[in-house]
């Protein structure tokens, strides 16, 4: 009886109508794919002024940062990525306040405080991005405006341990904003608009609140196929070829700070152009800017000029060790329409690379070079020079 028992209950469940009651389909989850990396650099630099202020003419710096990279694809099409930097170059806060009695009458002459640098944190970007295609894509969050090439190239992408100045007069630090980015024949034609707040197109004028979207587009051409923006050529790549410009347009009013009135109502206008080209080592890199500001007040525009060239050659000695030769030089004309002051900039060193047969060749880099600047107009020179070190992780 048992068995016959057995027998029945056996034969029931390989009929079909057992065997689909109980089959339970479980979707696997969709992976998420999460990469991260950084860098670090810590440096020197020492610089000398000769006609300058006692207080000025010897000027020392030091500094340290730690970048890290974050970038997760948790859903198909989505994905976020953040580029932080800790770094002790933070703000400068007054920590005490205290009243002195000079002639201990009873009645304070001075009023003293104590000061205490703060490590800071540095967003250079923190972007949220939708991609339905190699072709299309739109980003929203905080990052540099796209206006020129070094804009677009991260930190740890550049030919030198800071940015040109010039490229840093004209657009500083990251913003809040959002771009759409069409990418055409495989990178050989990309055109980018975007719309942003406007903290990082410089000061404003004191006492005063500037409210007015920034307006944004740039077009890049690589004719040789995709040149992406990494200052230097440690890969020794193919010949590349890089064409592009880009606009910034700022139609804002500026409020009395006081009053609450509108003072006057600006149209602040920006131009770049870009030419790049690599291969084999070798890296040259031009931009040329220009500022052009007008108002609702005076017929007095604000002009301005700058411009950058940077050259480098990744020079491999052995298998595993290389150097390179690196070369700046720039100048900014500002206030061209009425007090011009021309400024110009000289940076020239050697970067050693002790890792050269890494898959990244430049995981590890020592830069050892010159700074120098001149002030045309007030005829004043400053001439010193820094050792940085770069290390990817």
């Amino acid at each position: 009886m048992k068995r016959a028992v057995i027998a029945a209950l056996c034969l029931l469940a390989s009929t079909p109508a057992f065997a689909q009651e109980k089959k339970v389909e479980v979707k696997k989850a969709e992976p998420s794919v999460f990469t991260w990396g950084g860098y670090g650099s810590a440096g020197v630099e020492l610089r000398h002024r000769p006609v300058g202020l006692p207080r000025d003419r010897w000027v020392y710096d030091l500094w340290g940062t730690v970048g890290l990279l974050v970038e997760a694809r948790p859903i198909e099409m989505w994905s976020a990525r953040l580029d932080a930097q800790f770094t002790g170059r933070g703000a400068l806060v007054v920590t005490d306040v205290g009243q002195t009695d000079l002639d201990f009458d009873g009645r304070p002459e001075e009023l003293t405080q104590s000061k205490t640098r703060l490590s800071g944190l540095n967003v250079e970007q923190a972007v949220i991005r939708f991609e339905p295609s190699p072709m299309f894509n739109a980003t929203a969050g905080s990052m540099r405006i796209p206006f020129t090439a070094q804009t677009q190239s991260a930190s740890s992408a550049l030919l030198f341990p800071t940015r040109a100045p010039p490229n840093e007069i004209f657009l500083t630090g990251a913003d809040l904003g959002a771009t759409a980015q069409g990418d055409f024949a495989d990178g050989i034609f990309t055109v980018l608009a975007g719309v942003f707040k406007g903290d990082s197109v410089g000061p404003k004028i004191d006492r005063t609140v500037t409210r007015g979207v920034v307006i944004a587009g740039r077009t890049d051409i690589n004719p040789f196929g995709r040149f992406n923006f990494y200052e230097g050529d440690p890969q020794q790549g193919p010949f590349r070829l890089g064409i592009g410009g880009g606009i910034l347009y700022r139609p804002a009013a500026v409020y009395d700070e006081n009053t609450g009135y509108e003072a006057t109502g600006i149209h602040d206008m920006r131009f770049s152009a870009s030419l790049r080209m690599a291969v084999a080592g070798f890296y040259v890199g031009v931009e040329y800017l220009r500022r052009l500001q007008l108002d609702d007040t005076s017929n007095r525009p604000l002009e301005a000029d700058g411009a950058y060239a940077q050259a480098s050659f990744f020079w491999r000695l052995t298998d595993n060790f290389a150097m390179e030769p690196i070369a700046r030089i720039g100048f900014t004309a500002l206030d061209e329409s009425f007090d011009t002051r021309l400024v110009g900039w000289f940076d020239g060193g050697l970067s050693f690379y002790p890792r050269a047969d890494h898959p990244r060749p430049d995981i590890l880099r020592l830069t050892i070079q010159y700074v120098g600047e001149q002030r045309f107009t007030e005829d004043e020179s400053a001439h010193g020079g820094s050792i940085a070190l770069q290390l990817k992780f």
